[in-house]
């Protein structure tokens, strides 16, 4: 009943949705906007909570790795960066510093993987038992 109608892309993008948001610094202008998509995308939010369970545990040894991703993304382009950070919104996001933009980065790889191997998982279990259609 708590799964029911959860289609294996949807999975996938509620478990990437519920990784980067545990990677994401908590209650900071990001987290909420992250979660405001969240809901208003209407993914699968057992699944976003599951995920995001399963992330903050998988964020403690990431967070050693945040200021070093971060500070490695905005010195790799640092005119795209100083251009992007002027917009209106953006610049509350708190992106010009190195460790938040470095949780957006580990979170995404994160929740890329996490959304891979679900969908490997799900393909896998298809294989195994297919689904089974009985003609009226």
């Amino acid at each position: 009943m708590l799964f029911r109608g959860l289609t294996a892309p949807r999975c996938a993008a509620s478990i990437f949705c519920g990784v980067v948001l545990a990677c994401l610094p908590t209650a900071s202008p990001l987290w909420l906007l992250a979660a405001l998509l969240i809901i208003l995308t209407r993914t699968h939010i057992p699944a976003v909570l599951l995920a995001w369970c399963a992330g903050s545990l998988l964020a403690v040894p990431l967070s050693a790795c945040y200021t070093q991703a971060g500070e490695a993304v905005l010195r790799a382009h640092t005119a795209f960066w100083s251009a992007i950070f002027q917009l209106p919104v953006i610049c509350y996001l708190e992106l010009h510093r190195a460790r938040v933009m470095g949780s957006v980065v580990c979170g995404a790889i994160a929740g890329a993987a996490a959304a891979v191997a679900s969908l490997l998982a799900f393909f896998f279990w298809r294989l195994r038992h297919p689904v089974r259609t009985e003609a009226l």
